[in-house]
Order: structure tokens, then C-alpha cells, then sequence
């Protein structure tokens, strides 16, 4: 029995971790409520994987672009919205979805640029009230990692559940969507 204390100890401790992967602070995720999957892709990465999400579970997909034309030359590009980031600049948005009030879930999907999802989130956020909702972000990045961009996204949405995000690379493995999506309780 001594042999088997310290396994059933890490079981018994394990139990919670794995299961509030698919719980939000008011219960669980609720597979079929109505989502809607918002989106920025620059070089269609994001755009792939936002795309294999919409399949999986029906959600409303819509792309959120800037405002203002942006350069085309990647590194133009990459200037101007690092120069954002590090100014903590809003850059205005073409427009917002229409009925946001009435979706439960909200997939958050964002390439990650010097560690931290585009500026154009954060207007993003700033403009839209997302409380009483789940948030589901997910991200594509060479290196980056997706973890400050799920706590900066907590931060402004308190009123919110953010559940646990996913990073992928370049390419958008399904199976690895579907375990995602299945382990947040999201597809059945």
C-alpha cells in the first residue's frame, strides 16, 4: 500500500488540473453555444488555422483587419507594428462584428509578434465588452509563446473566462485542433 500512496497522491492531485482545462469559472464550457471566431492573419497561418476551428465547430468567423492601409513590404510592415507595440498604440479597426452580444464563446486568433499578440487586439478589446463570455485564444508563431498574450487578454477581460490557448506553427495539424477544442469542452 505504501508503494502505491505516492501514485493515487498524484492522481488525486492531477485530477483538478486536468479537468479545469474545461471549466470556466461559472461552469463547464458548454459545447454548441454560439461562437464566433475572430481573426487577424498576415501571412495566412492564422487565417488557416481560424479556418480548421470554424469547421470543427460551426462557429461565425469574421477578420479583423486595420483601419488604415498598412504597407505591404514585410518589413515596412514589421516596423510599423512593432513601433506600435512598444509605443502601446490602439490602431483603429475597420470594424467590429455586428451582434457580438449575443455569442457565449469568443475565439481570439492572433499571429504573435515580438512575444505578444498585434495591437490591433487590444483596440480590439478595449472597444468590446466581452463580459460574461468565454474567450478561447489561439495563435500562430515561429517562436513565440501564446501564455502573455492569454494573461494581457485576462487582464482586460476580467469579467470573462479566458480558457487555455493554443499555439501552433506554420501548419494547422487537425487532430491537434480537435484534442484542443475537445479538452476545453468545446466539441463533443
Amino acid at each position: 500500500m505504501k508503494r502505491l500512496f505516492p501514485y493515487i497522491m498524484a492522481l488525486i492531485l492531477a485530477l483538478p488540473i486536468s479537468a479545469g482545462l474545461a471549466l470556466a469559472a461559472d461552469g463547464p464550457v458548454q459545447a454548441g453555444a454560439k461562437a464566433l471566431i475572430v481573426y487577424h492573419s498576415k501571412s495566412g497561418h492564422t487565417k488557416a488555422l481560424a479556418e480548421e476551428i470554424q469547421r470543427q465547430t460551426g462557429a461565425d468567423i469574421f477578420f479583423l483587419d486595420y483601419a488604415e492601409v498598412y504597407p505591404t513590404d514585410r518589413e515596412e510592415f514589421s516596423d510599423k507594428v512593432h513601433e506600435e507595440q512598444r509605443q502601446d498604440a490602439r490602431p483603429a479597426i475597420k470594424a467590429s462584428p455586428d451582434g457580438l452580444e449575443g455569442y457565449g464563446v469568443v475565439y481570439l486568433g492572433f499571429p504573435v509578434w515580438w512575444g505578444d499578440m498585434p495591437m490591433l487586439f487590444y483596440s480590439f478589446l478595449d472597444q468590446n465588452d466581452l463580459s460574461g463570455k468565454q474567450i478561447v485564444p489561439f495563435c500562430t508563431s515561429g517562436s513565440g509563446k501564446i501564455d502573455k498574450a492569454v494573461a494581457r487578454i485576462r487582464a482586460l477581460e476580467p469579467g470573462a473566462t479566458v480558457l487555455d490557448g493554443l499555439r501552433l506553427g506554420e501548419t494547422v495539424p487537425v487532430q491537434a485542433v480537435t484534442d484542443w477544442l475537445k479538452g476545453l469542452g468545446l466539441v463533443d
